[in-house]
């Protein structure tokens, strides 16, 4: 568990130091002055509808990471509601051992 949730911390930090908004304006504005050579333009606007897909990918990535992250944390609060429940038996069973209380339990 542990594990698993230090690869979901280093997925969540490996986020693009870079805003795609930003790209996709840079590329229009060039766009605009190679918008008299047509092959230019219309791979400019592509990338443009590239980058936005991408972003859109990248923030459902991070809203599912999120979401999972949540998830293992309520598994790992259960894993440890259990462990303790289980070394209170194990005490219990221990106790009972030592008082010679097993033995009166199975005769």
């Amino acid at each position: 568990v542990q594990q698993l949730l230090q690869d979901l911390e280093e997925l969540r930090d490996s986020k693009l130091d870079l805003d795609l908004r930003e790209v996709q304006e840079s590329i229009l504005e060039n766009t605009a002055m190679y918008a008299k050579n047509p092959e230019v333009l219309g791979s400019m606007i592509h990338l443009v509808f590239g980058l936005d897909v991408m972003s859109q990918w990248l923030t459902a990535r991070d809203s599912e990471l999120d979401l999972r992250l949540g998830d293992l944390d309520a598994l790992q609060q259960e894993l440890l509601k259990h462990r303790r429940a289980l070394e209170e038996m194990t005490t219990e069973l221990q106790e009972l051992r030592a008082t010679g209380a097993m033995g009166a339990i199975s005769a």
